[in-house]
């Protein structure tokens, strides 16, 4: 698991799209896990399932 922290602006923006898609407003201390948990989500769904052969 990624053990880096978001820039403010990125928790800022992360809190305010969750504010948006779930009406709940989180501080940055909810956001940031959530935020990193998400990318790691998107991080391993992206990867490609193998390389192509020539």
């Amino acid at each position: 698991m990624m053990k880096t922290n978001l820039s403010k602006t990125a928790i800022q923006e992360f809190i305010q799209l969750y504010k948006d898609e779930f009406d709940i407003e989180l501080t940055e201390k909810e956001a940031q896990p959530r935020a990193m948990r998400l990318l790691n989500l998107i991080k391993n769904i992206y990867r490609p399932l193998s390389q192509p052969k020539p």
